[in-house]
């Protein structure tokens, strides 16, 4: 049987760009300026820092909204774009940035990315047993953590629905990362 190579891409916020320099990335952001060439996108990123993204052919000028770029990280701030993906507001109305920012260090926290997957069922199963109406929620993009998990242990065979989100409070995911 022949092996199949999944390349790696690792979620990342402008903070983490510079860690993952001349490394494949992800990176989600708010679209400021579209160059006049419609090469390169100005963005802030959910953490608030502005970062360039150059490509190599001109991309939509209308460009506009929440943005998912892949590419190759060149510095803290700029990256080699590969492709970019419009966010849809269905996703984007309701995006928690600290939440998402929270998320992408705890992932980059954890010695063993590996033990947040034996958390998921544990989320669900805390979320329903305490009843979504006690408690102000938390929203974290399990999205990012089991994605990021997949790309970098390539385990497809995880299975994890990579469009979840869970509802969290945030005493609990503290207790995660203490628990690690």
């Amino acid at each position: 049987m022949e092996s199949v190579t999944i390349p790696t891409r690792a979620f990342v916020n402008g903070s983490f760009l510079q860690k993952f320099t001349n490394k494949p990335v992800t990176l989600i952001g708010n679209v400021l300026k579209v160059s006049s060439d419609s090469k390169s996108v100005t963005m802030q990123t959910t953490d608030d820092q502005v970062v360039t993204v150059n490509f190599h052919e001109p991309i939509d000028s209308s460009l506009d909204g929440w943005v998912e770029v892949h590419g190759l990280a060149k510095d803290k701030g700029t990256v080699a774009g590969e492709s970019y993906y419009n966010l849809p507001s269905s996703i984007t109305d309701d995006f928690e940035k600290p939440q998402f920012n929270e998320t992408v260090s705890l992932i980059y926290s954890l010695s063993n990315p590996l033990k947040i997957c034996k958390y998921v069922e544990y989320f669900k199963s805390y979320c329903c047993l305490l009843g979504h109406n006690k408690y102000k929620y938390l929203k974290v993009t399990i999205t990012l953590a089991q994605k990021t998990i997949i790309n970098q242990i390539s385990l497809q065979s995880l299975n994890l629905n990579l469009y979840t989100t869970l509802s969290l409070k945030k005493s609990f995911l503290n207790d995660i990362s203490n628990n690690t």
